[in-house]
């Protein structure tokens, strides 16, 4: 009888949290008190090197498997050296269990009443990469485009003879550019060849470059070339 409760118990916070009700996504506190969900202070991190997307917390709201929101919205820091996500709870860090969500929003005010920002993420699979990766949605349709921010580690590379070079390690944050090829996510090369090349196996795609010269480091670029893929996929 103790075993059978025991389990029970056990089971009862899981079967919480699979369901999609915003009382208990939240709640990471009240539902996993403490063993289940990591804290840390987030000064740490910052000295240890990690990049996030926003230093300040940003309003948040986190996104269902089903495209739903959360009613409630919470302060968040996006961790994009880890891909982790972070919650502010009644002045605790905590991390997010991402495996529950499909994505995130972060919406803030810019400085000097200059209006709002506001970032869309979701979780997905894409070619080369281990598990769900945390892309930003910077267009949809049948040919969607997406970013994945990451971070290159620069080792320190001093060289005493010369005096020349860098003591210590850095971090520097980059971009990389993904194409959801109607439901397949592909990196889109860096290299301007490769990258005409990628794009002129699509009809559309190969017609915009011919009048338009590739530049594949202008992010405007790219946002014109999938829109213009989207208005003409036949």
């Amino acid at each position: 009888m103790f075993k059978f409760l025991l389990s029970l118990l056990l089971i009862i916070p899981f079967s919480l949290f699979a369901q999609q009700t915003d009382e208990r996504i939240v709640a990471l506190d009240d539902v996993y008190p403490g063993q289940n969900v990591t804290t840390f202070d987030l000064r740490e991190r910052s000295e240890a090197g990690q990049k996030f997307f926003n230093t300040d917390w940003l309003t948040g709201q986190f996104v269902f498997d089903d495209g739903s929101l959360s009613k409630r919205i919470y302060f968040l820091k996006y961790n994009i050296q880890t891909q982790e996500l972070y919650v502010n709870l009644d002045g605790g860090t905590y991390q997010v269990p991402m495996q529950y969500l499909s994505g995130f929003v972060l919406k803030g005010v810019l400085p000097e009443d200059k209006g709002f920002i506001s970032h869309e993420f979701v979780l997905k699979h894409v070619r080369g990469k281990s598990g769900r990766m945390i892309l930003e949605k910077v267009i949809e349709g049948d040919y969607g485009l997406y970013i994945l921010h990451d971070v290159s580690v620069l080792k320190p590379n001093y060289v005493p003879a010369l005096d020349a070079g860098d003591l210590n390690t850095k971090y520097v944050e980059k971009k990389l550019y993904y194409l959801n090829d109607r439901g397949v996510f592909k990196e889109i090369p860096k290299k301007k060849k490769k990258a005409v090349q990628f794009f002129s196996q699509i009809p559309s795609a190969k017609r915009y470059i011919d009048k338009h010269k590739m530049k594949i480091k202008s992010e405007e670029y790219l946002k014109s070339l999938v829109n213009y893929m989207n208005k003409n996929l036949n």
